[in-house]
């Protein structure tokens, strides 16, 4: 397993995992159960949830959470600039 993406909240990681599962990627969320992503010090092995990825799945797993990152970053952009 090759470490992927370290999402910044449980929403994005519930979303990722909704991408993941049906193309069927090969993925395992360290700290899923135990970890947190309360506010406080974040020490990597303790509590931040962290997604990897089987290496056969690296390069399809990283171009469905490229999409997915650019598309959540425009959606505060109007979708039609003229109204």
């Amino acid at each position: 397993m090759i470490k992927l993406y370290s999402p910044e909240n449980e929403s994005e990681l519930a979303l990722i995992k909704s991408l993941f599962e049906p193309e069927h990627i090969n993925y395992y969320v360290l700290n899923d159960h135990f970890g947190t992503m309360k506010v406080g010090p974040k020490i990597d092995l303790l509590n931040v949830k962290t997604i990897y990825v089987s290496e056969e799945d690296l390069n399809f797993a990283k171009d469905i959470l490229l999409d997915f990152l650019e598309n959540t970053k425009n959606v505060n952009k109007p979708f039609m600039s003229q109204y």
